[in-house]
């Protein structure tokens, strides 16, 4: 950059530094500094290098500032720094510096005329061709709120920081289930330091839903991990959270109803080695709901509300045609063919995370007591590998503000599931597709 600068080049170029070289001044480096400046200077424009190695400066550098030896990085600003100074005392042109006494301007005079003075005193210890190109002057003014007296001050400066200007705004990106259709997924232009609100807010508008029915939550390894209120702030949420907005159905009684979040999950044999293990291992699959359920009902009537939303990641046609307990309980008891699925049920309490209590019952007109975001684990068991299922969810991307940069593109979901013949390839996948124009 510096060798870029067309009044400083020409200047090393010319050989007019030598002139300037002071090397009585105890602040500076006797010339090395500037002798080895220039010497790059001359070798990079000289026109016979297509690539130069700086070592002579390098070392002139390492030798005033051993925190610049070795091959380590280093900020940038602190070696510009380290070298104008070192520039400007090796070619300052003051040889004896007298003592100033910094002056208050408390004078009515012009800006103007105060800021030559004081520049003026300056270059009286301050006079080299750096002072000339890069240094200027901060105005200071400060205001006693007492005794309203007016302090005006010039002062020099050679670098300043300045802000880099932001839009002011992210992109949030949210997936929005209701439970009953496949889940979409939404890029919201949000102010940096927004709250949950404006997020569910722009969803509400778009779904044309209230937003009192809107839950914001943050998903974490199939399982809500936290739930937001109106005014949290929206300026910790990075791009790699996974963030859900739950419509939660509002035709139930919300005095005989309650909050409750669903997970799902498969228990399988453990393959080590290529045999399986007596160990079961517990993995989580599809993504959480958040459902409000009467907090009284039937075992039946709970299996068939769960069924009609794992409709939506679960393949029917794949499951097996002559199952074995639990499920052969639920077909005994009376339970509808279409829960053939081999899921058991756990009811885990709110705020201990601890397992309260195993629904597996052969009655199907138990009645099933549920608290207020208490969490219902269904639990799928294909250890004995007859119970092969699969499926896929299509979730919509669909921009919600302009100037987003989202691709309107389907995505797919691929559900966790297992066939008689893989047990070993049992993961999440996420495939996108080729762009779409809508």
């Amino acid at each position: 950059m510096l060798s870029n600068t067309p009044p400083l080049a020409e200047y090393f170029l010319s050989g007019d530094y030598r002139a300037d070289i002071n090397p009585t001044n105890p602040l500076g480096m006797k010339g090395r500094m500037a002798d080895s400046f220039g010497q790059l200077i001359h070798q990079m424009w000289s026109g016979r290098y297509a690539a130069f190695a700086p070592r002579e400066f390098k070392a002139a550098v390492a030798y005033f500032a051993p925190q610049f030896s070795g091959f380590a990085q280093h900020d940038s600003q602190e070696l510009m720094a380290f070298l104008l100074d070192g520039l400007h005392e090796d070619l300052n042109r003051v040889t004896d510096r007298p003592y100033i006494e910094k002056k208050e301007m408390n004078d009515t005079r012009p800006d103007p005329e105060v800021a030559a003075e004081t520049w003026a005193l300056h270059k009286r210890r301050n006079d080299s061709v750096i002072v000339d190109l890069f240094q200027g002057q901060f105005k200071s003014t400060l205001k006693c709120p007492k005794c309203r007296k007016v302090s005006v001050t010039f002062d020099p400066f050679m670098f300043l920081s300045l802000p880099l200007p932001g839009s002011g705004t992210k992109l949030v990106k949210a997936t929005y289930v209701n439970g009953v259709n496949a889940p979409e997924v939404y890029e919201v232009q949000v102010g940096i330091f927004g709250k949950a609100r404006d997020l569910l807010s722009a969803v509400a508008e778009r779904k044309k839903v209230p937003l009192s029915s809107l839950c914001l939550a943050e998903v974490c390894k199939g399982e809500i991990r936290k739930r937001f209120d109106l005014h949290t702030s929206l300026a910790n949420i990075s791009k790699t959270d996974e963030i859900y907005v739950y419509h939660i159905d509002g035709s139930e009684d919300p005095h005989a109803s309650v909050r409750v979040e669903v997970v799902t999950r498969i228990l399988r044999w453990q393959l080590s080695g290529g045999v399986f293990s007596a160990r079961k291992r517990s993995q989580s699959f599809g993504y959480p709901l958040l459902l409000r359920l009467p907090a009284s009902l039937r075992y039946r009537d709970l299996c068939q509300r769960l069924h009609s939303h794992f409709n939506l990641f679960i393949d029917k046609s794949n499951l097996d045609s002559t199952p074995t307990s639990p499920v052969s309980m639920q077909r005994e008891s009376g339970i509808d063919d279409t829960l053939k699925y081999r899921f058991a049920l756990e009811i885990i309490k709110a705020d201990a995370k601890t397992v309260e209590r195993r629904i597996i019952s052969e009655d199907a007109d138990e009645t099933v007591e549920l608290d207020e975001d208490c969490v219902l684990r269904a639990e799928w068991d294909i250890s004995d590998r007859t119970t092969p299922f699969d499926g896929k969810v299509k979730v919509q991307k669909h921009p919600l503000a302009r100037g987003t940069n989202a691709h309107r593109n389907p995505c797919w979901v691929a559900g966790l599931g297992a066939s008689a013949h893989q047990y070993s390839t049992c993961t999440t996948a996420w495939n996108s597709s080729k762009p779409k124009n809508n």
